[in-house]
């Protein structure tokens, strides 16, 4: 691993109802953002590459702008999603009746 940065590597419990095998994540030791995460299968094959950069600092936090997500699927070589946030807030009140089933059922619809 490169200087100023923690390597974590998450492994699920094997109960657990999740899709990967296990992920590895690059983060900042200064802005604790993620910078890079590496995603595995079940048989430990890395699946897909994601990278966050562009990284500001907004009410107090730091948070990455850019986030590129590249499958590793020779099949799907040149493809990508990137995902790039223009504006984000932070600590904003939602109401919990916002997370009801019937809430969440009817917003699906739109």
């Amino acid at each position: 691993a490169k200087k100023g940065v923690y390597v974590l590597q998450l492994i699920p419990k094997p109960s657990a109802p999740v899709s990967w095998g296990k992920l590895i994540m690059h983060i900042n030791t200064k802005t604790f953002v993620p910078e890079q995460q590496w995603f595995y299968d079940d048989l430990g094959v890395l699946v897909r590459e994601m990278k966050m950069t562009d990284v500001i600092k907004k009410a107090g936090r730091y948070y990455p702008r850019k986030w590129q997500l590249v499958p590793k699927d020779p099949a799907k070589k040149g493809h990508s999603t990137e995902i790039t946030v223009h504006d984000i807030s932070f600590n904003v009140p939602i109401p919990d009746r916002q997370f009801t089933l019937r809430e969440l059922k009817r917003r699906a619809r739109r």
